[in-house]
């Protein structure tokens, strides 16, 4: 499974796809509330497995690559997740975690779209 999303562009927010005005962009961006949230949502749904309610305490931009010829780059989201369970109110951070994360600039949107990982399923065989 992975995560993707969009992040839509105004005329005025258009990045020139150069590799420093792309790293500015990504981390202006991402400081917008809205966009924040679509991340912080990917990589809570990313980890949400470890049970429990995530919920990311911090995020940073890392390691940003970009091929201006394509139009497409990566970069590593570094972030902290702190998970809650409700009934027992037991809290558990995980902090310093890492996701690899590729992207591609249009002139009205930025696509994101995170690596795979994959969600434990239980199967009817562990019941017995």
């Amino acid at each position: 499974m992975k995560e993707i999303f969009d992040i839509s562009l105004s005329s005025a927010e258009y990045i020139e796809p150069t590799s420093e005005s792309v790293a500015k962009s990504l981390n202006t961006l991402f400081f917008e509330k809205v966009n924040a949230r679509k991340i912080s949502f990917a990589l809570e749904r990313e980890n949400s497995h470890d049970g429990g309610a995530p919920d990311v305490s911090r995020f940073e931009i890392q390691n940003i690559v970009f091929d201006a010829g394509t139009k497409q780059g990566t970069f590593t989201a570094a972030y902290d997740i702190s998970y809650f369970w409700g009934c027992s109110g037991i809290n558990k951070d995980q902090e310093s975690l890492k996701s690899k994360w590729k992207f591609c600039v249009y002139a009205d949107k930025i696509s994101f779209e995170g690596s795979e990982y994959n969600v434990h399923d239980r199967s009817t065989f562990e019941e017995f």
